[in-house]
């Protein structure tokens, strides 16, 4: 006898409780569900390979430019404030919410900072997964990683005090 197969919404699962019989049965738990894994994958390709490494790469000098644009202001090149221009239409780049990195505030604040991390730790995970659809997260996660950036954003409307910048960086990291 072999485990029996349970289709759930568009999904399919071994039911890991009984073996197969004649008789239908539906499975009551979902935690009793071991998801199938996909054989009839096409292989990735090597022009989807490329468009990650990429778009990482990409992602990744994106990262870096925020944090350089201070060092390149305490140098007097004016490129630092061009790219604090840069970033101002994504972020609102206060002062009082941003790391400061040789005297000049990074070029977003510390929450984007920890979002656009965590996007390119996301990036560079998901290339490591890449062609095993399987491991990929559910939106459940997506969901629960939100919840540390929307208490910290929800803190100042409760009337407690804000955070610093950096466990505000750290708790966006997840949500990235």
């Amino acid at each position: 006898l072999s485990p029996a197969v349970v289709h759930h919404g568009g999904r399919a699962f071994y039911d890991t409780r009984s073996q197969v019989s004649t008789a239908p049965f539906r499975v009551r738990s979902r935690s009793m569900r071991a998801p199938i894994p996909p054989t009839d994958l096409p292989p990735v390709t090597r022009a989807a390979r490329v468009t990650v490494v990429v778009v990482t790469i990409a992602a990744s000098l994106f990262v870096a430019g925020a944090w350089i644009a201070p060092v390149l202001q305490a140098r007097g090149s004016s490129v630092g404030a061009w790219l604090h221009l840069a970033y101002a239409p994504l972020c609102h780049q206060r002062p009082d919410r941003s790391i400061g990195l040789a005297g000049f505030p990074v070029a977003v604040c510390a929450r984007c900072a920890g979002l656009y991390f965590g996007g390119v730790f996301g990036l560079i995970a998901g290339a490591s997964l890449l062609g095993r659809r399987d491991h990929w997260p559910r939106r459940v996660w997506l969901l629960a990683t939100a919840v540390p950036t929307g208490v910290d954003a929800l803190l100042p409307w409760v009337g407690l005090p804000q955070l610093e910048e950096v466990p505000r960086l750290l708790l966006a990291l997840p949500f990235g």
